[in-house]
């Protein structure tokens, strides 16, 4: 079940650009040498790494990826936002569950091939693929960023791991051959983005049935 978009009402009567989204909220209101990437650019390259100074941009300006701070946190996160807002619209999270308080961590696609963010010797992996070829993380203009091989093969996307925020073209729903599940959870707060109280899936047996609850485990 893919999604297909969705106006917000409030951002219309406040007169803001609007984009087609969907944000499951918790209140209905409110060790080797790096390769620093290239600006204006959309692809991190193996080996490179991004400081929190620095973002990729889309190949058509949609999404911007980088570090961002939530509020007044002085803790980092590497998010994926809207480029042609101007308020900072967070649409992806990648570390929900592990904030960074250095501002000297950096993301970069490590030397096996996966995305890894580094604050000294402490390292926390976005993907754990195996590869024997190159790979690069490339962010589309649909909002999706995707690690892929010289061949150009997807070896993983952010669109499998949404956060709190739908984008068009990605997914609700189960895989019973792949076993994998795709749904949403609510930021903690307006300022920590780890997993909140509410989750947004459809369960097994009734596909469009969409519940939001509490406790996932009703869901089972």
């Amino acid at each position: 079940m893919k999604f297909q978009g969705k106006i917000f009402l409030e951002d219309v009567l406040k007169g803001k650009s609007v984009e087609r989204r969907f944000r499951l909220t918790s209140r209905w209101a409110t060790g080797f040498h790096l390769q620093f990437v290239d600006a204006f650019t959309d692809t991190i390259l193996q080996g490179q790494s991004l400081t929190t100074s620095q973002a990729i941009i889309s190949a058509g300006g949609n999404f911007e990826l980088g570090f961002f701070s939530p509020g007044k946190s002085t803790k980092y996160y590497v998010g994926i936002w809207y480029k042609k807002i101007s308020e900072q619209t967070i649409v992806w999270v990648a570390n929900r569950d592990y904030s960074f308080t250095n501002p000297s961590v950096v993301l970069t696609v490590s030397t096996d091939g996966n995305l890894e963010i580094l604050e000294g010797k402490i390292s926390y992996k976005m993907t754990s693929i195996s590869s024997n070829s190159n790979t690069s993380a490339t962010l589309l203009d649909s909002g999706n960023l995707v690690l892929r091989n010289k061949k150009s093969d997807v070896l993983w996307e952010s669109f499998d791991y949404p956060s709190d925020t739908l984008l068009p073209g990605m997914k609700l729903g189960y895989d019973k051959r792949a076993g994998k599940t795709w749904s949403m959870v609510s930021w903690k707060s307006a300022e920590d983005p780890s997993p909140g109280d509410f989750s947004l899936q459809s369960t097994l047996m009734e596909l469009a049935r969409f519940l939001a609850s509490k406790d996932p485990t009703v869901l089972d």
